[in-house]
């Protein structure tokens, strides 16, 4: 299972971590950790884009 921690320090986003596997693929292969994997770039580019981080 993939687990997404977000910490906010004083209602702001300080930190985030993705941890874990999907499990529905061999490791490699696993269309699922691909995705999270991409979603998880494009939320990094985005808040660079965006905001002030």
């Amino acid at each position: 299972m993939i687990q997404a921690t977000f910490i906010r320090h004083e209602g702001n986003l300080e930190s985030v971590e993705l941890t874990g596997h999907a499990g529905s693929g061999e490791y490699g292969f696993d269309i699922v950790c691909a995705a999270v994997s991409t979603l998880s770039i494009n939320l990094v580019n985005s808040l660079e884009a965006l905001t002030d981080c």
